[in-house]
C-alpha cells in the first residue's frame, strides 16, 4: 500500500511556463507494420513521460490515455495498460505530464481528465490523478491536496536522495510523496572484470556489469531540464 502525498517544509515559488498549444499530426501512411502498435493513432506533440525501469523496459505514457513498453534489449514495443476513464468516460491523459522512477522499481505518474469543449478540447484538465505503474498494472495513489486545481503540464516531480519524490504544481505548495518497498538486491551494480594482479599503491577501475539510473521526467520538456541520478 502506498502512502499519500504530504506537504513539504520550506517552499519556494516556481513560475508557470507558457507555450503554444499542440496540434494533432495525422499518422503517416507508410509506417512499417512493426510500428503499428504505437503509431496507429494520431500523434500528440504534448506527450507524457518515458522512464527506463530496472527490467530494461521503458514505460511510455502518451497523451491519449494509452501506454506502451519498449524493451531496450530486444528493440521491440508492446502495449501497456490504459489509464482509467474520467467521469465523462474518456481515458485520462498524461498531457505534458511528469513521472519518477521509485526505489521499488515502480513508476509514479500523473494524468488528467479530458476537456471536452471549448478551445482546450482534447487537453487534460481538472482534476489530476496519480498512479503507480508496477510493470504490469496502474495502481491508484492518493493524490495531493491541490490535485483538484492542478493541470498535468504544471506538475513537476523529482526523486530525492531519500527515495521520496518532491512534487510541485508550479506554485509554492511543494509536497512530498513517500513510496513503500525498497530496491531489489540484484539491481545493485556487479563487478564483472578486475585485473588478476593488483599492486599496492596503484588505482584500478573495476568494470560494472550494469549501471542503474534513478531518474525523473519533468513535464514541459521544452522548458524543463529532466534530471537523472546514476548509482
Amino acid at each position: 500500500m502506498t502512502t499519500a502525498l504530504k506537504k513539504a517544509g520550506p517552499s519556494f515559488p516556481i513560475t508557470r511556463s507558457s507555450a503554444p498549444k499542440s496540434t494533432i499530426i495525422p499518422r503517416p501512411r507508410s509506417v512499417p507494420a512493426a510500428s503499428d502498435l504505437v503509431l496507429n493513432a494520431p500523434v500528440s506533440l504534448e506527450i507524457g513521460p518515458a522512464i527506463l525501469m530496472p527490467d530494461d523496459k521503458v514505460f511510455c505514457a502518451g497523451a491519449t490515455g494509452h501506454t506502451a513498453l519498449y524493451n531496450v534489449k530486444t528493440g521491440t514495443w508492446s502495449s501497456g495498460p490504459d489509464f482509467p476513464t474520467d467521469s465523462g468516460g474518456n481515458l485520462m491523459r498524461a498531457f505534458d505530464a511528469p513521472a519518477a522512477l521509485l526505489p521499488n522499481g515502480h513508476v509514479l505518474c500523473v494524468v488528467g481528465a479530458v476537456v471536452t469543449s471549448g478551445v482546450d478540447a482534447g487537453w487534460a484538465g481538472f482534476p489530476i490523478s496519480f498512479f503507480e505503474f508496477d510493470g504490469s498494472a496502474l495502481n491508484p495513489v492518493t493524490p495531493p491536496s491541490n490535485a483538484p486545481n492542478t493541470l498535468t503540464f504544471n506538475c513537476r516531480s523529482l526523486l530525492l536522495p531519500t527515495g521520496q519524490v518532491l512534487y510541485s504544481n508550479c506554485t509554492s505548495d511543494l509536497q512530498v510523496f513517500t513510496p513503500t518497498g525498497s530496491p531489489h538486491s540484484h539491481w545493485r551494480p556487479h563487478i564483472s572484470h578486475v585485473p588478476k594482479t593488483l599492486r599496492r599503491g596503484h588505482s584500478y577501475c573495476p568494470t560494472p556489469s550494469r549501471l542503474v539510473t534513478t531518474n525523473s521526467s519533468l513535464s514541459r520538456m521544452e522548458f524543463s531540464q529532466s534530471p537523472s541520478r546514476f548509482t
